[in-house]
């Protein structure tokens, strides 16, 4: 048999290393969703009646066209649109009465449990079609709680982090272990406002 010598040993290992790492944090509780984090990460994950839901940079006939985070404020209405975005889906909330005129505003959320009444606050899962983002056809009527645990600024952006889930009656849907990781530039703020 013959043995292997030192360099021969260290490049297994190297490939052994590289090929066994998994670069997605999995949830130490349940890893079929990716890990809670507040690092800006874009990304939303959570359990539709018990299957995996996670946003996606959605991809167009050229390269990537959308982003996997869609934000629309209204501050005349005092109404603020969230919603993170797979490919057939998105995780929808409407939410009202907050006061976010401007980008500083959305330190109002820095660790609130806002909760989901279905009628002024509300979630949903939204179907899609490849390109109408913006096109929700009706409020939504989910009943349940957004928490915002963490905002914080990080030169001219926030990282908007936290934990979602509802349940819409309507069609029977359950959302539940819900986590976000945004970050929202004020560029996008500002495109994302209308009157």
């Amino acid at each position: 048999m013959k043995k292997l010598n030192y360099k021969s040993a260290i490049l297994l290992g190297i490939f052994v290393a590289f090929f066994s790492c998994d670069t997605i944090q999995h949830d130490p509780i349940d890893p079929r969703l990716i890990k809670y984090t507040e690092t800006g990460q874009r990304t939303a994950a959570a359990l539709i009646n018990g299957k995996v839901w996670k946003s996606e940079l959605q991809k167009g006939i050229i390269g990537f066209w959308r982003n996997d985070l869609y934000f629309s404020n209204f501050p005349t209405k005092d109404s603020l649109v969230l919603a993170f975005v797979s490919d057939s889906s998105s995780m929808l909330f409407s939410l009202k009465g907050w006061g976010i005129q401007n980008f500083e505003d959305f330190e109002k959320f820095k660790d609130k449990k806002i909760q989901l009444d279905g009628v002024v606050n509300a979630g949903a899962v939204v179907e899609l079609d490849a390109y109408s983002i913006s096109q929700f056809s009706e409020h939504p009527t989910g009943k349940g709680q957004i928490y915002f645990k963490n905002i914080k600024y990080v030169n001219d952006s926030l990282i908007i982090s936290g934990g979602f889930g509802f349940r819409e009656e309507k069609n029977d849907t359950v959302v539940s272990y819900g986590r976000f990781d945004y970050m929202l530039s004020k560029t996008m703020f500002k495109e994302a406002t209308k009157n």
